[in-house]
């Protein structure tokens, strides 16, 4: 899904071919869009230097792929995201992308009050049941793959902008519903 594994199945190689092809390999898969940000070495089932191998041993690169994470938050968000005109669905973008953290967020001003399912004390019926960013945080860390390599919560995170200088209710107005995803290192 989101990792790509190099395996060096080494039955008649010395130990030297064994970690010069495991490199090659390594170096390879480093060289080729899109580069993984992180990746961990497993020799013989422990995390080690290539050199640690040994006779008839095995060499793993498990690479994290961000990118893929990323596409896979997004399109679980437009799959919880009520529809009725389409604007809320297609307004998740990506606020954040370092190789180490991204940042999603839906600005579209009734975003809160769809994650909230509410407004102040109401209760609003939402299709799909609103929590839009709860439940995909939920969903994505439930994935093993995604909860191995990332850290992923919810939050609500503060807009730029004239609410800052306003009272309490409107500068909570002005916060957005976000999904941070974090390498694990």
């Amino acid at each position: 899904m989101s990792f790509d594994s190099v395996v060096i199945e080494i039955s008649n190689l010395t130990q030297a071919q064994i970690v010069a092809e495991a490199k090659r390999a390594h170096a390879q898969v480093m060289n080729t869009p899109p580069q993984p940000t992180i990746f961990k070495r497993h020799v013989d089932g422990v995390e080690a230097p290539e050199e640690a191998v040994k006779p008839g041993g095995i060499i793993v690169y498990d690479y994290l792929r961000l990118d893929t994470i990323k596409d896979l938050a997004l399109e679980t968000l437009k799959e919880l995201s009520p529809v009725k005109s389409g604007k809320y669905r297609d307004a998740h973008r990506v606020i954040m992308d370092t190789p180490t953290e991204v940042r999603i967020t839906n600005t579209i001003e009734y975003a809160r009050v769809i994650e909230l399912a509410a407004r102040g004390k109401t209760t609003l019926r939402i299709q799909k049941g609103g929590h839009v960013y709860d439940k995909a945080a939920r969903i994505l860390k439930r994935i093993p793959e995604v909860a191995d390599s990332v850290t992923v919560d919810f939050t609500f995170t503060d807009s730029a902008g004239p609410a800052a200088d306003e009272s309490k209710a409107a500068r909570r107005a002005a916060q957005w519903p976000t999904l941070i995803i974090k390498a694990r290192h």
